[in-house]
């Protein structure tokens, strides 16, 4: 299929990795190391209209930069505000690392139900920056610690190639191997 796409004008505008990863051998990693500043679960911002704003702002824009190559249609604020806090997210492991003063986030990795049975989700993640990356991965291992804690057995991300942050988390963590979904874009003159 690849060649015939390929010969047909078609180019590969993204990969996306869905891999699942079992908790309890995720959890016997050396935990990465935490860095100075404050952790705080989205729980703990649900009445912090600043951190949410903030976050809704981070959030977006994370999104649309990993996907130039397929735009995001134009949204309102408050459907973005419905998919940062979706009701399908465990607000409880949902976190935000910000600086020392709690004042600017400066990383943030979400949580979700999941369909799959004995399962949790692992949501947009990202940062204020790529220098500030190296905050996610000890996020999502909080994820790990409350996902072993509460019983999951399974957690399964969804990673794009075009989504520098995911990309951080999945070379990050032990997930199983799992299949490559590629996405074409064909021009149209």
């Amino acid at each position: 299929m690849k060649d015939f796409f390929e010969e047909n004008g078609f180019t590969i505008i993204r990969k996306t990795y869905m891999p699942v990863m079992p908790v309890a051998n995720a959890a016997k990693l050396i935990p990465p190391e935490e860095p100075s500043g404050i952790v705080k679960s989205i729980a703990d911002i649900s009445h912090d209209e600043l951190l949410k704003t903030q976050l809704i702002r981070m959030a977006r824009t994370n999104y649309i930069n990993a996907h130039e190559a397929n735009p995001v249609a134009e949204l309102s604020w408050d459907t973005w505000k419905k998919l940062v806090f979706a009701d399908d997210m465990i607000k409880e492991g949902s976190y935000i690392y910000c600086n020392s003063d709690g004042t600017e986030i400066l990383a943030y990795s979400f949580l979700h139900k999941s369909t799959e049975p004995e399962t949790l989700e692992l949501g947009w993640c990202g940062a204020i920056d790529e220098k500030n990356a190296d905050f996610i991965p000890p996020l999502v291992y909080r994820q790990i610690r409350y996902a072993k804690q509460h019983g999951w057995k399974y957690l399964q991300g969804e990673f794009d190639t075009t989504d520098f942050f995911a990309m951080k988390v999945l070379r990050s963590f032990p997930f199983s191997p799992a299949p490559t979904w590629i996405t074409y874009r064909k021009e149209i003159d």
